[in-house]
């Protein structure tokens, strides 16, 4: 088995968003009395039917019947889950195709594998797994060819998609610092600043930031900032700011200061008619290892958002290239 198919089967239940849901809920009441046939979508010389249609949204349902009582927001919340499992089953329609095409296949040993992966992954015998299924409102044959669509799309990513994914050692880096600064959007942080009058005139404002930068560039080249602070922080707020996470201060404050490293030194930012300087004196310890040792976890999230992307482009194309009519 290719090694990113695997790596991707492993995924299995997190990667389907039309499975795990199933784990954890169970169907409290009807989603309708009534079922009148019709179609809802046609792909192609494929037609999918409103029965397919509700029969997929149940699980996603019987937590909008939990959640909501009967009025406005059950039925709006029911109209998204129809129109994004809709969505779901065209996609799947156009994979299936696709599918065909390129003569991949599915077995029922690989949906066993499949099923016993989710099994481990979830604490639970492949018995228990299909218990929740079937208390979701799902037969075993359903359950089973929830499992077969994310292994083929598994696959296709696996043989057809794969090459199209290029990942750089930047890429990660990026990542990673990305994970850093949604980590210290919520650690909370000490900060002294420097606020500088904006100025009245626009003769006015670029003496105030051309003195604004100055004094940044003065403590980035190692100036003490707290006696910066002293003799120019001649402006309200200038001082010693109450501990508190970045999330919970200005959208200005949170871009100077979340790159920052503890000591580090902001640029001038403008923020209610003010200049302000920041400098990051403490922060609560961050539980995120160091890169190296995540290298490896950031490139499977590099990767499968990556994939992702690609993945819709390929689909966008297919639909271009099939005949699509959404009746609802």
């Amino acid at each position: 088995m290719h090694p990113t198919y695997r790596r991707l089967f492993g995924r299995l239940a997190l990667a389907g968003a039309l499975i795990a849901p199933l784990l954890s809920v169970t169907l409290s009441q009807p989603v309708s009395a009534t079922i009148v046939e019709r179609i809802v979508a046609i792909v192609g010389d494929r037609a999918i039917l409103l029965s397919d249609l509700r029969q997929r949204s149940r699980p996603f349902l019987a937590r909008v019947f939990d959640q909501y009582p009967e009025g406005p927001q059950r039925s709006a919340a029911t109209s998204q889950i129809y129109k994004v499992v809709l969505e779901r089953m065209v996609e799947e329609e156009l994979e299936d195709e696709a599918a065909k095409r390129a003569g991949i296949t599915v077995t029922s040993e690989e949906v066993d594998q499949a099923l016993e992966r989710v099994a481990i992954q979830n604490g639970l015998s492949p018995a228990a797994i299909l218990a929740e299924a079937r208390q979701s409102g799902m037969t075993t044959e359903q359950y089973r060819d929830e499992l077969r669509r994310q292994v083929l799309q598994a696959k296709i990513g696996s043989i057809r998609l794969q090459s199209r994914v290029k990942i750089e050692e930047s890429d990660l880096r990026a990542a990673y610092h990305a994970l850093v600064r949604e980590e210290r959007l919520q650690l909370p942080q000490r900060t002294l600043r420097l606020v500088l009058p904006g100025g009245g005139t626009p003769s006015a404002e670029a003496r105030a930031l051309k003195q604004a930068e100055d004094l940044a560039a003065r403590a980035a080249a190692g100036e003490d900032f707290r006696e910066l602070v002293r003799k120019y922080g001649s402006a309200p707020g200038s001082g010693l700011a109450e501990a508190r996470p970045p999330m919970q201060e200005p959208e200005e404050i949170q871009r100077a200061t979340l790159g920052l490293d503890v000591g580090g030194v902001s640029r001038p930012v403008r923020i209610a008619g003010v200049l302000m300087i920041v400098q990051v004196l403490e922060r609560a310890p961050s539980s995120l290892p160091p890169y190296d040792e995540v290298k490896d976890a950031v490139h499977e999230r590099v990767y499968m958002e990556k994939m992702a992307r690609v993945r819709k482009h390929w689909l966008d194309g297919l639909r271009r290239r099939t005949y699509v009519e959404i009746r609802m």
